[in-house]
């Protein structure tokens, strides 16, 4: 994901090979650096963004020419809670996760009438990631203990393991199948009714004077 050239590499030989891609999860993502942002390495602050923004963007826009000249196919990117919550020590991942779920949001939009679709969700799994923020001493006591719970949710087999489309997502596929919004008809006056001049004053006329009445 942190190779700029590898999805414009990989996706014309995976074509030749097995054919036109259908469906792309851009299911890839890291941490990033964790830590107060007054304190976190700029680098390992971008590291998040470079694999969990950029990467998606890339192996996107690798497969949407194809997809959109046969007008169909679907892009997943796998977001996170985190997009929508302020997770303190996490700034990296918490920041680069919501502006994957709003680029999906945007390219929802572009794609309205294509036959492509995409959409973000947010899933809950028990991931080394996750355990990573479970032992992490740069993360405070309490967030460990309530993602240990979130962890061992994850973990039972009779809990809810889901995946959750976002808002901006579940707004932006709404806008997709909403018909476009008609113009509203100039405003008359009923039959029979006449339109009356607005009343004389002798102080500046407002804005309610200035509109016709009706009676």
């Amino acid at each position: 994901m942190r190779d700029p050239d590898a999805a414009e590499r990989v996706i014309p030989a995976l074509v030749a090979r097995m054919g036109e891609v259908d469906v792309l999860v851009n299911n890839a993502g890291i941490l990033g650096g964790l830590g107060p942002v007054a304190t976190v390495e700029p680098d390992a602050f971008w590291d998040a963004f470079t694999v969990n923004v950029r990467g998606p963007f890339l192996w996107s826009r690798a497969v949407l020419p194809s997809m959109l000249g046969r007008g169909r196919g679907r892009i997943i990117n796998v977001s996170s809670g985190s997009a929508r919550q302020a997770v303190p020590n996490g700034g990296a991942y918490c920041a680069s996760k919501a502006a994957l779920s709003h680029l999906t949001a945007v390219l929802a939009a572009e794609l309205t009438g294509s036959g492509v679709t995409t959409f973000a969700i947010a899933p809950m799994a028990a991931t080394d990631m996750l355990h990573e923020l479970v032992v992490s001493p740069r993360m405070p006591a309490p967030l460990r203990a309530v993602f240990a719970g979130i962890e061992q949710r994850a973990r039972d087999p009779g809990g809810v393991v889901g995946a959750v489309p976002h808002r901006a997502e579940r707004s932006a596929r709404r806008a997709q199948r909403r018909p476009p919004r008609q113009p509203l008809p100039p405003r008359r006056a009923a039959p029979g009714l006449r339109e009356t001049p607005p009343a004389r004053s002798e102080s500046p006329p407002n804005r309610c004077e200035q509109r016709p009445t009706y009676l």
